[in-house]
């Protein structure tokens, strides 16, 4: 066996000469074009608007705070509306305000009239003034 391996091994050794000594192919300057097919995909009602029912709510609240109690009655802004300083942003029931300020007139007025009587009184010498 060894004698018919040492008969092969120079038409081997040929064959892969020859095969190693292929020649380069030459490089040319050119620039191959290859044509492409290009398309715009549209669709049959690309168009139509798409609409998408939803409620958008800020991430923060304000909580609203008044310095006087009562029930609100209009509140004229809307979540994400911008105001600015002076803005009416609500109305609250002021009766309970209006009652308290119609007291406090009646008290004042009741004063006053004290005042005028204790004067007068002063004045003809009814009453002895009080030393400070």
């Amino acid at each position: 066996m060894p004698i018919t391996l040492l008969r092969y091994l120079p038409v081997t050794l040929v064959l892969l000469m020859l095969m190693g000594c292929e020649q380069p192919q030459a490089q040319s300057n050119e620039r191959v074009v290859r044509p492409v097919k290009l398309m715009t995909l549209q669709s049959a009602n690309a168009s139509a608007l798409r609409q998408f029912p939803a409620r958008v709510e800020a991430s923060t609240r304000s909580n609203l705070s008044f310095r006087m109690a009562g029930e609100l009655l209009e509140l004229n802004v809307s979540p994400g509306q911008q105001v600015s300083e002076g803005d009416v942003i609500a109305r609250i029931d002021d009766r309970n305000a209006q009652s308290a300020l119609d007291s406090a007139r009646s008290r004042l007025e009741l004063a006053k009239a004290q005042l005028e009587r204790m004067r007068y009184t002063l004045e003809r010498g009814a009453v002895s003034q009080s030393p400070v």
